[in-house]
C-alpha cells in the first residue's frame, strides 16, 4: 500500500476533525493530492457542522407507517393471518402432541410381531412347486425322445 494511500485512509477514517501527528503533517506539506483531500474532509466536517436537521412534522410517525403498511407485500394475506392469529399460542402444544403420537406409532411398529404368512403365500408357493415339477417331469419325457447311439 502506498504512503499516499495509508494517509488518505487515516485522515478519512477518524471520525470528526484528525489529529495530525508530526509525520502526517509533514506529508501534507509535501504532497497536494492528500493536502486536497484532507481539505474536503474538514469542509465536509465544517458543513456538518453548520447544518441544523428541520423538525419533524406532526404525525409524521402516523403518515410513515401508513406507507409502510401499503408496501407491506404481506397485505393481501393478513385475513388469513388474522384467522390463524388465536391460534399462535396452542400450535406448541399442538405440534408437541403430534410429535408424541408419531413417536408411540413408531414404538409400536417396533415392538409389533412379524406378520403370519398368509393363505395366498402358501397359495403361490405350492403353484411354483407344481410349475416346477411339471417342468422337470417335461424335461425327462424330452430325453425319452433323444435317440440311444
Amino acid at each position: 500500500m502506498s504512503e499516499c494511500q495509508a494517509v488518505r485512509e487515516q485522515i478519512i477514517g477518524q471520525a470528526g476533525r484528525p489529529s495530525l501527528s508530526a509525520e502526517l503533517e509533514s506529508h501534507l506539506w509535501g504532497c497536494p493530492a492528500c493536502s486536497q483531500v484532507y481539505l474536503e474532509h474538514q469542509a465536509m466536517w465544517r458543513a456538518m457542522d453548520a447544518w441544523e436537521a428541520p423538525e419533524v412534522s406532526t404525525g409524521f410517525d402516523r403518515h410513515l407507517f401508513a406507507r409502510i403498511g401499503k408496501a407491506s407485500p404481506w397485505t393481501p394475506l393478513d385475513w388469513m393471518l388474522r384467522w390463524f392469529r388465536p391460534l399462535q399460542p396452542a400450535f406448541p402444544a399442538a405440534l408437541a402432541g403430534v410429535m408424541l403420537v408419531a413417536a408411540l406409532v413408531v414404538q409400536q411398529g417396533r415392538q409389533a410381531p412379524p406378520p403370519e404368512p398368509s393363505v395366498t403365500m402358501q397359495v403361490r408357493d405350492d403353484a411354483r412347486q407344481i410349475e416346477m415339477a411339471l417342468g422337470d417331469i417335461q424335461m425327462l419325457s424330452d430325453f425319452e425322445i433323444l435317440p440311444v447311439n
